[in-house]
């Protein structure tokens, strides 16, 4: 390697390093007309820098172009798989982890980013598969746990979720999505006070995490603190205003102190939000009658908004619907004090 070259190469490391993405580039581009029968490897630092810019397809082409005069290069392969899926290409991402794996059989990022994108359409067989084989190349990695905990808990399997977010944890990584991932697998299994300390411990390293807000609310209104549970769904409304769940949620627990009020405005904002499903209607339909009926009041208008909430409700639900024959009650006496 003569001079030029070298302070080139040295250059352009340094600047990739440094997150110096368009010097890097500018650089490795020198280099490989410096040097263009042993430009593999700056064709690959050239992709990964433009893939640091959002230039994926530019990026596929260096790693392309690397294969060529280096087909046995496993780290092409790799960066050019997670190009791929970035482009949601997900067939050719799963044939680049896969060819970056027959190259290094011992290539552990590889295989947790195979599982990524064999979750993603459905193969949680397969992506817990490849976790497994990462976290027993690389036992260290914490983010092959919380990936295999994730699809386990798609999968339905909560304990052994619970014990690979543990795992990640137990290795130091302190990220609040995986206290909420942990908390919600801990709630679903029934251990409130579990869940309620990893929402908090989420909330202690953000405070801007709406789902742990939203999973410590449950937990409260379980837990008989329906007041605590409004004032953490309030927090969730304030940093997620356009999510019509948070709305409809706190609403249910306006309704279960009595505020009728509060709950319809509630309802009404999570359904102009897009509420899905026949819940949202059926419960603003009957916190509109109950405070009709309650009051004793005959605004004939206000019922038949009850009315037309219930009825949509009926029209929306599907086949086996828990609540039919609630809603069907409900109707049936709004509809005998309009008479």
């Amino acid at each position: 390697m003569n001079g030029d070259l070298r302070t080139c190469v040295e250059r352009a490391q340094q600047r990739l390093s440094q997150g110096d993405w368009t010097g890097a580039i500018d650089d490795f581009t020198h280099a490989i007309e410096l040097d263009p029968e042993r430009a593999d490897a700056y064709y690959v630092n050239r992709g990964i820098a433009r893939a640091r810019l959002g230039d994926h397809s530019s990026a596929i082409e260096d790693y392309t172009l690397a294969l060529r005069s280096n087909p046995g290069l496993a780290a092409a392969y790799y960066n050019r798989g997670l190009a791929r899926h970035r482009l949601e290409d997900r067939q050719g991402a799963l044939d680049d982890y896969a060819q970056a794996i027959v190259v290094n059989p011992a290539h552990a990022a590889a295989y947790h980013n195979r599982g990524l994108v064999r979750a993603e359409i459905g193969d949680l067989e397969g992506a817990v598969a490849d976790y497994a084989r990462a976290i027993e190349l690389d036992p260290r990695r914490e983010r092959p746990y919380v990936s295999r905990g994730n699809a386990y808990v798609a999968g339905g399997q909560l304990r052994p979720a619970i014990a690979d977010f543990t795992a990640a944890i137990e290795l130091g990584l302190e990220e609040d999505k995986v206290y909420v991932s942990r908390g919600n697998a801990r709630a679903a299994q029934g251990d409130r006070r579990g869940a309620a300390e990893d929402y908090a411990q989420a909330l202690a390293l953000n405070p801007a995490n709406a789902s742990a807000y939203a999973g410590r609310a449950s937990m409260r209104s379980l837990d008989g603190d329906p007041r605590g549970a409004i004032e953490d769904f309030s927090k969730t409304i304030e940093l997620e205003p356009d999510l019509w769940k948070y709305w409809y949620y706190r609403a249910n627990v306006r309704a279960m102190l009595h505020d009728l009020h509060g709950a319809i405005d509630d309802y009404s904002q999570a359904i102009d939000r897009g509420a899905e499903g026949p819940d949202p209607l059926l419960n603003r339909g009957v916190a509109r009658a109950a405070l009709c009926l309650e009051t004793r009041s005959r605004d004939h208008a206000a019922l038949e908004q009850a009315a037309a909430d219930l009825e949509r409700a009926l029209s929306l639900a599907p086949a086996i619907w828990p609540s039919q024959q609630l809603a069907l009650g409900w109707l049936q006496r709004v509809r005998e004090v309009l008479a």
